[in-house]
């Protein structure tokens, strides 16, 4: 039988779409030390700029997802697939943190292959909020 740690933790991976050995780590880690598991969540939380006490439900997920990616890169501009293949979210989700919930921090662009296709970056204000964070952009680019 499951204990209540154990199953929270089957429900999160669940409800995340997380690979079966990260949560498998994740419960050999608390099992040998709760505090140490507590504090890497806390720590984690800090890192990524998110309040660990707060549940900022499933459209702020995918909005820290999308924007770190995109932060990553240096905003360069992705097609909702890319999106997809780079944060394992479903084309629904992307969709509604895209056009609904946080319409205001990204672009819509047309997309370089042309056709109704779009491509979406962070709007100037959205990626301002990468500097001085893990997904400050790691990629430079060179002189030529």
């Amino acid at each position: 039988m499951a204990t209540g740690s154990t199953k929270g933790l089957d429900e999160i991976a669940t409800k995340y779409e997380l690979p079966g050995k990260i949560m498998r780590d994740f419960q050999s880690l608390h099992s040998q030390s709760p505090a140490t598991a507590k504090q890497l969540v806390t720590d984690l939380a800090a890192l990524y700029g998110v309040s660990s006490s707060v549940n900022r439900g499933k459209d702020s997920e995918a909005f820290n997802l999308i924007s770190g990616i995109l932060c990553e890169i240096n905003n360069v501009p992705l097609s909702k697939d890319e999106i997809a293949d780079a944060t394992k979210l479903k084309p629904s989700t992307i969709h509604t943190c895209i056009y609904r919930s946080h319409q205001k921090s990204f672009e819509a662009l047309p997309s370089p292959s042309g056709g109704k296709a779009k491509v979406y970056r962070l709007t100037e204000e959205s990626l301002s909020n990468c500097k001085g964070t893990a997904h400050e952009p790691r990629i430079t680019q060179t002189a030529a």
